[in-house]
């Protein structure tokens, strides 16, 4: 099962552009590799390239889990934040209109005193 994440920039689901996490990370890491191969890189390939084909599915499957928990994680911690950040400037509204509304009404009394 391939792990993807939605780019949601578009405006209907159809729209939406779909990125296959696996296919995303082969085509960076090839792109990084062929700039600048380095020795971990390529025993790192050869070490995948020596593994048998039911391996490299129970390899890629693993690493499409990791993937997808990360992916889950940060977008809680990112849902976490808004919602805690959309409280405090709920309560620091209120709390503005309240200090609002009690210098009005001093300002009233003020006022009501001198007449």
């Amino acid at each position: 099962m391939a792990a993807s994440a939605t780019k949601s920039h578009s405006k209907t689901k159809e729209e939406a552009v779909v990125v296959d996490v696996n296919e995303f990370m082969s085509v960076t890491c090839k792109q990084l590799a062929a700039e600048n191969p380095t020795e971990d890189f390529l025993k790192s390939e050869a070490w995948y390239n020596g593994l048998s084909e039911e391996e490299k599915l129970l390899l890629d499957e693993g690493v499409n889990c990791v993937f997808d928990g990360g992916i889950r994680a940060a977008a809680n911690r990112s849902l976490d934040t808004l919602v805690r950040q959309n409280a405090a400037n709920r309560k620091e509204k209120q709390q503005q209109e309240e200090r609002s509304k009690k210098l009005s009404s001093s300002q009233k009394k003020k006022e009501f005193q001198k007449e």
